[in-house]
């Protein structure tokens, strides 16, 4: 697990994180969104104590980060993967010398090595460029190679830079399907840094929005989208909805649990009453479905819809 708690970090007098508090359960895919600037990165290299805080509690699997030393840090980082956006692989190596070299580097033995990175070459499903360089793979094979590199140590955290932002969608989709599979086969814990809402809500179970150095929102990912908090809002933009200006426009918030019921008609028979169906949608957020459903009901049955869907235990505003 990783426990952050009241974390400041600044270069000279420009304060990049102001107080940073969040927690990330082991074996979870952690989605870390926001604008350019906000910190993602920044909080990224304290967690792998490529950085070191200025105050607050940073600890991964117990462990207080900012207390270690040079050397105990160089072994920390072992348990860490990191893969970024630019796959910063050697272009003088092959695939197998690019995947083996962290492994060199703590003097592994040589068939060790090679039984590791053949294992990792099929597990990303590249295992026939294996003595290829760089300038002859396509992105998205880079982006494999640079996995199976994180991979060598044996890490029990990866941490995701922007991953996928340089690839073309299809090549994005199969990298991070790929990184859910490690996930669940490996248990490793998984941080992606994104400003794509599309890989936070299929692959992220939960999610922090950062703004200007602090963390402005966070939650279980399908929660998040369905409150709709004003971070997201500037994030992805709000949405502009030509409503009706007579009557009560009220919006209903469906979670996993009521996703698929037919919980709106069910309402509509019970209480004798009818209304319009102004928009909606259910989509998938990290194997949940979740949507909601605006509709637009007379004055007087207001009242009655709401306690009727706070009964049920459905959450809804009036907007």
């Amino acid at each position: 697990m990783i426990e952050i708690n009241n974390l400041h970090k600044s270069y000279g007098s420009n304060e990049v994180l102001k107080g940073i508090s969040l927690i990330v359960p082991t074996g979870s895919i952690y989605g870390l969104a926001g604008g350019s600037g906000a910190g993602k990165s920044t909080l990224l290299r304290c967690v792998n104590a490529l950085e070191k805080i200025d105050s607050g509690i940073l600890t991964v699997d117990g462990v207080d980060v900012s207390k270690l030393s040079e050397k105990d840090s160089r072994t920390f980082r072992k348990n860490i993967g990191m893969i970024f956006q630019n796959f910063s692989l050697l272009s003088r190596m092959t695939v197998y010398e690019n995947v083996a070299l962290p492994m060199r580097c703590w003097g592994y033995k040589r068939k060790e090595i090679d039984k590791t990175v053949k294992e990792l070459l099929e597990l990303v499903e590249i295992p026939e460029k294996i003595y290829s360089r760089p300038a002859e793979l396509s992105g998205g094979q880079k982006q494999r190679v640079a996995i199976a590199r994180a991979l060598t140590l044996n890490p029990r955290i990866l941490l995701c830079d922007e991953a996928t932002s340089a690839l073309d969608p299809r090549v994005g989709k199969s990298i991070l399907s790929l990184l859910n599979d490690i996930n669940q086969r490996l248990g490793i814990t998984i941080i992606i840094v994104t400003h794509q809402m599309s890989v936070i809500r299929k692959y992220c179970s939960s999610v922090a929005i950062m703004e200007q150095g602090r963390i402005a929102d966070f939650g279980a990912t399908d929660q998040v989208f369905l409150r709709e908090p004003q971070a997201l809002k500037n994030l992805i933009g709000e949405e502009k909805y030509v409503l009706p200006e007579t009557g009560k426009n009220i919006k209903i918030l469906l979670p996993d649990t009521f996703a698929k019921s037919t919980v709106i008609t069910e309402m509509a028979r019970e209480l004798s009453i009818n209304f319009l169906i102004l928009e909606g949608g259910i989509e998938v957020y990290y194997m949940k479905e979740a949507g909601n459903m605006i509709i637009n009901a007379k004055e007087e049955d207001t009242e009655k819809i709401g306690s009727y869907l706070k009964n049920r235990g459905i959450q809804f505003l009036e907007l």
